[in-house]
């Protein structure tokens, strides 16, 4: 068949697996599967609807015998590379050979070093075909960050002034953007992460809550403070102690501590002297704390350490039009000097400019 008709198939399955909204599959990624007949016509379609449901492809096979088409007699085109492990629900490699369909398409590879899907269907004999669309990787960027490297994919958020400052120079950051900015930053960056970063510093100076607050409710995330010398536990008074029963406070330090409350843990063997191994850390996030998408929002030595090291996949840049007196301590982050940042889209929010930046350089490990 003509790779520029496969290529439409595949985009059918991408905007299928757009529709569902991606916290309701985490950790998992989206995925939208359909069945072509030899007419070219779609006899079946599906999506992985929930974490711990029924994958793409599987909902895609009963929707054609639902309408009464064998799958045998069809090609199955799938966004991401069908899986051949047993997790919360058995390989889809299997319902493939079980159903007789012997050609499969899909546009994106799994990363994922349980799944050698292509592998076994063409052991079995199934004519496999993998046609890699860009649109595919960026459906699941977080998936394919978090089995690539190991860790979060990780997300900067910094408000800066139209003079390019992060704060004045005691520090003061507080509201340097509007209303609807702030609102952007629970509704949508907080609402999508599994956890947030910040350092001491910035909690003891700004009081900070670091939740997220809609204007239908207060929930609970995940915070990640770097806290060498463990000074949020002598601050009792803080927001941050807020009672968690769903969240944990995680205290990044060089000390012991005995007898926490059992929201808050400690994580050691992070710091080399006073450096913190940024790597390090978020392998453990992930790893223990199944933390797979991380939001940052600190100061400008841990964001430039983070866009430093390569371990930003994403920076979001609010730009007010508030000016501070110049200070070198607090000078904001400067997407241009990081080549590896590409600007992916621009929104207004009152008088606020937010810039969103990507780095995209992971794709070039699953186009090998």
């Amino acid at each position: 068949m003509n790779k520029s008709i496969q290529t439409e198939y595949l985009r059918e399955t991408i905007t299928l697996a757009k529709q569902i909204d991606p916290r309701l599959v985490r950790d998992n990624p989206r995925v939208g599967a359909i069945l072509i007949n030899s007419l070219g016509e779609i006899v079946g379609k599906g999506c992985h609807e929930k974490w711990g449901g029924a994958h793409a492809e599987v909902n895609a096979i009963n929707d054609a015998i639902q309408r009464g088409h064998h799958p045998c007699d069809c090609t199955l085109y799938v966004s991401l590379e069908p899986c051949s492990h047993t997790g919360k629900t058995p390989p889809c490699t299997s319902l493939i050979l079980e159903k007789g369909i012997t050609k499969v398409v899909f546009a994106s590879a799994d990363p994922n070093p349980k799944v050698s899907g292509m592998e076994v269907l063409k052991n079995a004999g199934v004519d496999v075909s993998y046609i890699l669309l860009e649109e595919a990787l960026d459906l699941n960027k977080r998936f394919f960050i978090n089995h690539l490297f190991k860790r979060p994919l990780v997300t900067v958020k910094v408000a800066v002034t139209k003079n390019g400052l992060m704060a004045d120079a005691s520090g003061n950051s507080k509201w340097i953007t509007g209303t609807e900015s702030r609102k952007y930053v629970h509704e949508v960056l907080r609402e999508n992460v599994d956890g947030i970063l910040s350092t001491s510093k910035t909690i003891l100076k700004d009081n900070a809550t670091l939740n997220i607050r809609t204007a239908q409710k207060i929930q609970e995330l995940n915070t990640v403070v770097l806290d060498k010398n463990l000074a949020l536990l002598s601050n009792t008074h803080l927001i941050i102690h807020q009672d968690r029963v769903h969240s944990k406070l995680i205290l990044v330090s060089s000390k012991e501590s005995h007898q926490l409350p059992h929201h808050i843990e400690v994580v050691k063997g992070i710091y080399t002297e006073n450096e913190v191994n940024l790597s390090a850390l978020l392998q453990n996030l992930y790893a223990n704390y199944t933390i797979n998408s991380l939001l940052v929002e600190a100061g400008p030595t841990l964001c430039k350490s983070l866009l430093n090291a390569g371990l930003v996949d994403e920076l979001v840049v609010f730009t007010s039009q508030k000016v501070l007196p110049a200070n070198e301590q607090y000078a904001g982050v400067n997407p241009k000097a990081y080549s590896n940042l590409q600007l992916t889209q621009t929104l207004t929010f009152e008088n606020d400019i937010c810039n969103c930046y990507s780095n995209n350089t992971w794709k070039e490990l699953l186009k090998k």
